[in-house]
């Protein structure tokens, strides 16, 4: 089988060094506050601080991984897309 462009984290081919798992945590972390709150209120008054909030980290933390509201919004819904599959 050929190799994956992105290996799992629990492959054990897998070379990550702490600081990227962690990153990969909390990237993760972020997204799942996200997915939660756009759920809880249906899309509707969720903002940065509030997903800040729910994944126990500060704002600037979540601009610093996603650069943007629009971003993050866009990255929780292809996350979501590719777990329904």
């Amino acid at each position: 089988m050929p190799p994956t462009p992105f290996p799992s984290l629990f492959s054990p081919s897998a070379n990550f060094t702490p600081r990227q798992v962690m990153d990969s945590e909390t990237r993760n972390r972020i997204l799942e506050a996200t997915q939660r709150l756009m759920e809880e209120r249906r899309g509707q008054g969720v903002r940065m601080r509030d997903i800040a909030d729910a994944a126990t980290l500060s704002r600037q933390a979540v601009y610093d991984y996603f650069g943007s509201r629009t971003k993050l919004l866009v990255a929780t819904t292809i996350t979501q897309m590719r777990c329904e599959d």
